[in-house]
């Protein structure tokens, strides 16, 4: 009697797993998005103002920063990409700079975001409307074109996180933190300049490998700077 209860209660739950085995088998996985990688390459400035005559005003240009961002759907489903959120995290303006580019990669698409000046003393969070579609088991890039107005004599100084939000129940990917300069990156002179270099960049996740020089630069010149004089001669 026991052995046959046991038996019937066995096949039970045997019959039970199959079903559901079975069934989830037939439900596909939920999307499931991965950051692969972001990575920032220069992109043209433009002269917006030019202050001809003036010797104590420095033109005006629009600088661009390219975020290509690459991304992986892990999951059984097909991932759509709606809406990107951006937040500047810290920022700092810096002194002269000259002019160097390089050209963007081509993508899938281009989105493009103006940020706030450095001085601003907040940075509102900017959204931007996305329409990627990712299926199942592939991959998708696109860029991110990053705007900024300054003048020429200006160096800006980002760092900042974006998230991705994808699906109808708002599931979000998050990049970050992300180390982008205009037009180029600052050469630090002072003391304070290599602190503040170090406290935008340091805790940057993404950054280019000049802007990763540069970090060890300011972390190198600090460090002389800070040696008692007597050591360093």
């Amino acid at each position: 009697m026991v052995e046959a209860l046991v038996g019937t209660t066995g096949g039970i739950i045997a019959a039970l797993i199959g079903a559901w085995a079975a069934l989830r088998a037939r439900r596909p996985r939920e999307a499931e998005l991965e950051l692969v990688d972001v990575s920032a390459g220069q992109g043209e400035s433009t002269l917006v103002h030019s202050w001809e005559g003036r010797y104590d005003a420095a033109d005006t240009w629009s600088h661009v920063v390219v975020l290509d961002v690459k991304l992986r759907n892990r999951g059984g489903s097909t991932a759509v990409l709606k809406r990107l959120e951006l937040e500047v995290e810290e920022a700092g303006s810096f002194g002269f700079s000259r002019m160097e580019l390089m050209a963007a990669m081509p993508s899938s698409a281009t989105y493009d975001i103006e940020l706030s000046p450095p001085r601003w003393p907040y940075h509102p969070v900017r959204e931007k409307a996305l329409s990627q579609v990712i299926p199942a088991g592939d991959a998708d890039r696109f860029e991110i074109r990053l705007h900024v107005t300054a003048p020429d004599r200006i160096r800006e100084l980002y760092r900042l996180r974006f998230d991705l939000f994808y699906n109808g129940d708002d599931r979000r990917v998050c990049a970050g933190p992300i180390a982008v300069a205009f037009p180029r990156a600052p050469l630090a002179t002072t003391e304070p300049e290599c602190a503040r270099i170090i406290d935008i960049l340091a805790p940057a996740r993404f950054m280019s490998p000049e802007l990763r020089s540069t970090l060890q630069a300011a972390r190198a010149l600090l460090a002389e700077r800070s040696e008692p004089s007597d050591l360093r001669e």
